[in-house]
């Protein structure tokens, strides 16, 4: 082969690992960016919720435990009905911050809670119905505990069951 072929192939050859190279850089680092931007915006987003959650459990605790000593006698109106106001901020945030499971059972949380508050008036002539809420919306407050921790631990590494079906 004349040696002038060979440079030009030699040229040519390490012309096309120099743009080969240089294109597998530029991906892997759009991929890495990308990556750093989800992590990024996962923590945030986390952050986010773990306060809108805390507030949450903890008015929605505030409410029952009151709603408990009004039915048992330490009558705290006052104090009951500020601590329902103060769900109603909490309530907002805690949907906002999503997923939507969490956001409808906390509306089911603040409605259950808020019809106690309303029957607490007249507690002995709907006992039975109130008794029956309290249990329902005492027990949503401990599944969303459960689910809000759930949605805490998601990293956004796992595929949604709903994506897959």
């Amino acid at each position: 082969m004349d040696s002038g072929i060979a440079a030009v192939l030699g040229a040519l050859s390490g012309a096309v690992a120099t743009v080969g190279a240089t294109f597998v850089s530029g991906r892997n680092a759009r991929e890495q960016g990308a990556f750093a931007a989800k992590v990024e915006h996962v923590r945030q987003r986390r952050e986010g919720r773990e306060r809108a959650y805390r507030g949450f459990i903890s008015a929605a605790t505030k409410v029952r435990d009151l709603y408990l000593g009004e039915y048992w006698g330490a009558r705290t109106p006052e104090a009951y009905v500020a601590a329902v106001n103060e769900l109603e901020d909490h309530w907002l945030d805690a949907t906002l911050a999503g997923p939507s499971d969490l956001a409808e059972l906390a509306t089911m949380i603040r409605r259950g809670l808020q019809q106690l508050s309303q029957l607490s008036a007249a507690l002995g002539d709907y006992e039975e119905a109130a008794m029956e809420i309290a249990r329902e919306t005492f027990a949503g407050i401990e599944q969303f505990t459960v689910l809000a921790r759930r949605a805490l631990d998601d990293d956004g590494t796992q595929v949604s069951p709903r994506l897959t079906s």
